[in-house]
């Protein structure tokens, strides 16, 4: 949405207000899954062999199907907008400018880092909240004449408050501690040694 209001209290005096709204919320966005390459990793630590270890496949290998099965629910909803005011003051010689504003943008993302159907990454995740002011005052001749000049002042002041967040599965272990580390469980936990009956992790 977007508007404007024009006031002229004087001849020499115009204010225009202008405001402006937008909210989007789409389930975005999504990778598809087709193949994976080898890396540097130990052969037990490559993705075919660490989906197998989970029984995992993906929907489909082709990307023409459009399938996926992300476990996190996906999120690009933001909210922006904001509002000005404008005015000019006619002097004869010159006019006299003032711009006041003040804008906003709330943004609430939602991605599955891992991209697919397993709880590796299940939250990741940097909402924002960002507000900003700004005033504006300038003096400008008029009309045409051999020294033209603009002289202003001009005064910007923002915030921004983000709370990153990111959370690790239950199966965030197996695939994400390097090949140092002992051999591990479906479930993410370290596999017993043959000598214990139980072990925690």
């Amino acid at each position: 949405m977007r508007g404007q209001l024009l006031w002229k209290p004087a001849a020499n005096l115009d204010v225009t207000l202008y405001g402006d709204y937008n909210h989007q919320n789409p389930d975005c966005c999504a990778q598809i899954y087709v193949r994976t390459g080898t890396t540097q990793r130990p052969p037990g630590r490559q993705y075919a062999a660490l989906a197998a270890a989970f029984g995992y496949a993906p929907p489909s290998t082709d990307a023409f199907d459009r399938l996926t099965d992300l476990d996190t629910p996906l999120r690009a909803r933001q909210e922006l907008g904001g509002v000005s005011l404008v005015a000019n003051l006619d002097l004869g010689a010159a006019t006299l400018t003032s711009v006041s504003a003040w804008r906003f943008w709330d943004w609430d993302p939602s991605n599955d880092r891992d991209f697919i159907g397993l709880p590796i990454t299940t939250v990741s995740a940097n909402p924002s909240q960002q507000r900003q002011w700004s005033q504006e005052l300038r003096i400008a001749s008029n009309g045409r004449r051999a020294v033209d000049y603009v002289a202003g002042l001009f005064y910007f002041h923002q915030t921004i408050d983000t709370q990153g967040l990111q959370v690790q599965g239950p199966a965030a272990s197996r695939f994400l501690l390097n090949p140092g580390t002992p051999p591990f469980g479906a479930n993410g936990c370290a596999t017993p040694r043959p000598m214990r009956a139980t072990r925690r992790c």
